[in-house]
């Protein structure tokens, strides 16, 4: 039997104190864009809480290292008054221990019950504000002006990257205003749910990488983001690498001022919702986006009169992107979007809602293999045709040819270099009867997949059994050696 050393137990006891942070910190370490494994405030299980059981001068050297304090969890799943207790005590204890690092919160409370100590412990960490520096919160929305409010004080010049989703149905008294401006180092900004808040983009150039902001509105609910806002967005924001945008108000009355040109050159991908109307596009047909590789359009509640949205077709004219998705849900005539196609060849999915899917459409889609330079978009691997009435008696005798054609042995016609068809997904039943042509059976044989409506996906969360502090947070406890 191999013996354990005398010397192994006590060598790592030898190591400088600095030594012995910088082990630590790998225990807890996290990415710049990426923190999704803060620590737990109340895991004694899991470092840095797991460190200071070990043995006294292990705790000395956690206790005195604000580096392994500055990521925390706050969470729980149940929020009752006595756990909120314990959360709002450990929450003290650690932001006192990070000393003045940059902090990285994220805050995880569905429901609190009405308990008096959640607006405190919301009052904590906004008091913290100047060195927030990853924020990440789920919250009931009538405390979400308390984690807004630094907004408005200016006191946020270490914040990179700020999330907030709300929950609970949005009233005009919960709006709030965000001024952009007071964060000067921001790059990622999410926000879901609620009403939005008033956004000010006004000020000086910012390094915005990220805006991300997703609100949804029952019809005739007021909405706060205006086409003004975006153009200032647009203006104020050249970094820009991922937009999602809810224009509620389309009004030109004050856009006078708008450059013929907007270019972001490092925009990838755009989501844009926006009312029914022209309006919009008075604006976005004058983006120049050379690197677009996502689009998605949605227009909000259109009615049956309005019939073609054209301004696509020239921002697609002249920035001539690699796009590789598109997402539109509007009405477009068969010519507008026939001739919007032609200037991405580029496109490997195509999601079609609210347009009619006619012959045009179809033939247009279709491969001629002993011609590649007819048939738009070769390279499409999905296609889906929406589950609007639009869909529900698509012509049968374009659909089988359009599959055929781009499921047919590429390497036999030379064409090796493009994608074959893998998914077409349609909202109409009647979008089964073309399994019953054999050909098409084949084709799924063979791996085509045909399927019915539009996937989703499921986040799955598991909960953890919640663990008791019991006295990790005395400052007088110690283990010995």
């Amino acid at each position: 039997m191999v013996q354990p050393s005398e010397n192994a137990s006590t060598t790592i006891q030898k190591l400088a104190p600095e030594v012995l942070t910088e082990i630590f910190l790998r225990c807890v370490a996290i990415s710049s864009d990426e923190y999704s494994n803060l620590c737990q405030l109340r895991d004694p299980s899991q470092a840095p809480l797991l460190l200071g059981r070990v043995c006294s001068r292990w705790r000395m050297v956690s206790v005195s290292s604000p580096d392994l304090w500055s990521n925390l969890t706050i969470e729980d799943h149940f929020s009752s008054q006595e756990n909120i207790k314990k959360d709002l005590v450990a929450a003290n204890l650690w932001i006192s221990r990070s000393g003045s690092r940059p902090l990285s919160i994220r805050i995880n409370f569905g429901w609190t019950f009405g308990t008096e100590e959640f607006p405190q412990l919301l009052q904590l960490v906004a008091s913290q504000s100047w060195r927030w520096k990853h924020i990440d919160v789920l919250i009931p929305l009538e405390f979400h002006h308390m984690i807004f409010a630094p907004f408005q004080t200016g006191c946020l010049p270490r914040l990179e990257n700020f999330s907030c989703a709300t929950l609970n149905d949005p009233k005009p008294e919960h709006v709030c205003s965000l001024t952009v401006s007071s964060a000067p180092q921001l790059q990622v900004l999410r926000l879901v749910g609620g009403l939005g808040p008033h956004i000010d983009f006004s000020g000086n150039i910012n390094h915005l990488r990220t805006i991300r902001i997703t609100i949804e509105r029952d019809p005739g609910m007021p909405g706060i983001l205006s086409l003004r806002d975006f153009l200032t967005c647009l203006t104020h924001c050249p970094l820009l690498e991922d937009l999602a945008f809810p224009i509620a108000e389309i009004s030109t009355a004050h856009l006078q001022d708008i450059p013929s040109v907007i270019t972001l050159s490092h925009l990838l991908s755009l989501s844009l919702v926006f009312p029914s109307g022209n309006d919009v596009g008075y604006l976005f047909e004058k983006l120049f986006l050379p690197a677009l590789i996502r689009l998605h359009l949605s227009m909000e509640h259109h009615d049956d009169h309005y019939v073609d949205w054209r301004y696509l077709t020239s921002m697609l004219a002249h920035s001539r992107p690699h796009l590789q998705d598109l997402r539109l849900d509007f009405p477009m005539a068969e010519a507008t979007l026939i001739e919007s196609l032609s200037y991405i060849p580029s496109l490997t999915s195509l999601s079609l809602d609210s347009v009619e899917c006619t012959d045009a459409v179809l033939a247009s889609l279709t491969i001629d293999n002993s011609n590649p330079s007819k048939g738009l978009c070769p390279n499409l691997e999905t296609i889906d045709f929406g589950s609007t009435y639009s869909t529900l008696n698509f012509p049968r005798h374009a659909m089988i040819p359009m599959i055929l054609s781009r499921r047919r042995s590429l390497a036999s016609t030379g064409l090796t270099n493009r994608n074959a068809l893998e998914n077409v997904r349609c909202g109409a039943l009647t979008f089964g009867s073309i399994l019953f042509d054999p050909d098409i059976v084949k084709c799924v044989d063979e791996g085509l997949k045909i399927e019915y409506g539009h996937d989703e996906d499921e986040d799955s969360n598991s909960n953890s059994d919640e663990n008791d502090l019991s006295d990790d947070y005395d400052e007088d406890d110690s283990s010995d050696d």
